[in-house]
């Protein structure tokens, strides 16, 4: 498991981006790129600009269902959502980024809802070592995007539905206006997150747990029927 700061000039020279979208349907890695910050933030406002198939406004990537079955291992099990929650989140990130829509946002933290939601199911078979300090990464983000998406129910539901609602003529332009400035502030804010070594740093870890997840004889034993009606009976 990598460590933010444990080899800065490591994570400075394999800076490592992946961003999904859909052709036809189904995920597609558009880059997996080894630079520096400065190269991955300017690749990632190119292809902002330039890509023909990054999610529009309107379909911003939702959660998809995972295929799960009782034969199978919970390692295996909590791998397949784990590895359908990473595209879930990644496949909004460009749209984030560019701004495009509150919805990427939405999604983004819908996402992080679903990874706590796994990590709390399969709290029993989790790593001792690598989840606490993800749980504190996962924190991090999900606390910085939900103060993003607490002033765009604001500004987008809320304002418009007290004002139409009012019957004086009370002037609501300092508030928006507030709230405006306040949500460009934190939009830069996000940016230089989901650009930045502790992101990912977050995003390999998982990758890599995901990835190695039930690899063991002993991990390989017990199946998931049985693992669901233990924690159901608890």
């Amino acid at each position: 498991m990598l460590n933010v700061g444990e080899d800065e000039s490591m994570l400075a020279r394999v800076f490592v981006i992946f961003i999904a979208t859909y052709r036809n349907g189904e995920p597609v890695l558009i880059a997996a790129i080894n630079s520096t910050k400065e190269t991955c933030r300017e690749y990632m406002r190119n292809t902002i600009e330039s890509e023909p198939d990054l999610p529009s406004a309107d379909n911003a990537s939702k959660g998809q269902l995972v295929e799960l079955h009782s034969a199978m291992t919970p390692h295996a099990a909590l791998r397949a959502i784990v590895t359908e929650i990473l595209r879930h989140l990644q496949s909004n990130v460009p749209g984030i980024l560019a701004g495009r829509d509150a919805e990427f946002l939405h999604q983004a933290r819908v996402s992080l809802r679903r990874l706590r939601s796994a990590q709390k199911t399969f709290e029993r078979i989790l790593p001792d070592t690598a989840w606490p300090i993800t749980t504190v990464e996962i924190k991090w983000l999900a606390t910085l995007l939900g103060k993003a998406r607490d002033l765009d129910v604001m500004l987008w539901e809320t304002l418009p539905t007290i004002k139409t609602a009012s019957s004086d003529a009370t002037d609501f332009s300092p508030v928006e206006k507030a709230a405006q400035q306040r949500r460009k502030r934190l939009q830069r804010q996000i940016g230089s997150a989901l650009t930045s070594d502790r992101y990912a740093t977050l995003l390999l870890n998982l990758q890599q747990w995901a990835k190695a997840a039930g690899t063991t004889p002993a991990q390989s034993s017990e199946k998931l029927l049985r693992f669901a009606r233990d924690s159901l009976n608890k």
